[in-house]
């Protein structure tokens, strides 16, 4: 049995720093009884026993004024400066206005006007433009950047020492490093210096890369002044080659073209019906049908993977393909270009 008893305390100016005051606290520590101790020695187990009577321990514990500092960070939406962002950024947008969808039978194109492919933004209205995409002021508020602990993502202003994740500077977030190309002519040579600019890395997006080739195509939109049907009185007809290399694949920590997704809640938040997944692919199949009401036939490569059925359904029966090699990526190009006749293939 131990019995601890304080015996005195007194106390000091401290001259610090910090500044205070200084305490020495005695005490002693009566035991009586046994004790025992377990240790092992190759194969044998021995039990030790130490016997105590008025065994008398005494202690002093010394207590002084402790100098602890630590930042403070505060997250929380900011307004910035964007008028030089095409240079201090990597020149990359965030969409426009979006909202959950829950019925897509039925959407409301004025409050996803990211699926409106041919509404041209307007100076007076903020819903209609893009927003430059600032990879280096978003902060994924779950994800702790010095030893990567998940927790819940928090939409409200977090004040903590921690550091947050900058998931944009990560490569599931990267941005292009080449901008897209809008329709001009190429020769083989042209197309393959443009092609060896492109670096496929990032999270795999199928919605957003059906969107803005919608918008590079449509006569009606952005680009239409560049468009326009070559008769006036027969449309032109039109053809989107939408070539993947993987399967749908966001990641809810990415900072993508609708910011990190259960922060900004433009489109899905973690208690939606849908998954993350789901949202992008439906998201990508009525994108694809919009492209189609602006006279285009659109036609779908799964390169080195396998087509699913958002790539199927978009594309329609014989109109989709699968090629696992540079030969039978060429023959899918080779078939399309038959069947649209007036295209050729060199190269």
């Amino acid at each position: 049995m131990e019995v601890d008893t304080v015996i005195s305390t007194t106390t000091q100016p401290y001259a610090g720093p910090p500044d205070g005051t200084e305490t020495f606290e005695y005490s002693e520590r009566l035991t009586n009884g046994s004790k025992y101790r377990v240790s092992f020695d190759g194969t044998q187990c021995l039990v030790e026993r130490q016997d105590n009577v008025d065994y008398l321990e005494t202690f002093t514990k010394w207590t002084r004024p402790y100098e602890f500092n630590t930042q403070q960070y505060l997250y929380k939406p900011l307004l910035l400066d964007v008028s030089n962002w095409r240079t201090d950024t990597e020149g990359c947008m965030e969409e426009r206005l979006s909202s959950q969808i829950f019925d897509f039978t039925n959407v409301d194109l004025a409050q996803n006007l990211d699926l409106d492919l041919n509404t041209v933004p307007s100076a007076g209205d903020p819903n209609t433009q893009w927003k430059p995409r600032m990879a280096d002021d978003v902060y994924a508020r779950k994800v702790y950047s010095h030893n990567w602990t998940e927790g819940d993502f928090s939409v409200e202003e977090v004040t903590t020492s921690h550091t947050f994740l900058r998931s944009g500077q990560y490569w599931y977030s990267d941005c292009p490093n080449a901008k897209a190309e809008k329709l001009v002519e190429m020769d083989a040579a042209a197309l393959d210096t443009y092609l060896a600019t492109l670096n496929p890395e990032g999270a795999t997006y199928h919605d957003i890369g059906m969107i803005w080739g919608g918008r590079l195509l449509s006569q009606n939109g952005l680009f239409a002044s560049e468009n326009s049907d070559v008769s006036g009185n027969k449309p032109t007809s039109r053809h989107l080659i939408f070539l993947t290399d993987g399967q749908t694949e966001p990641y809810d920590v990415a900072y993508g073209a609708y910011g990190i997704e259960p922060l900004d809640q433009r489109r899905w938040d973690e208690s939606s019906p849908l998954s993350l997944v789901q949202t992008v692919e439906e998201r990508f199949k009525f994108a694809c049908n919009e492209v189609k009401k602006n006279n285009t036939t659109v036609w779908v490569i799964a390169f080195g993977t396998t087509l699913n059925p958002a790539m199927t359904e978009c594309a329609g029966p014989g109109q989709y393909f699968e090629a696992d090699n540079a030969a039978e990526l060429q023959k899918a190009f080779s078939d399309i270009a038959k069947s649209m006749g007036d295209l050729r293939i060199s190269g």
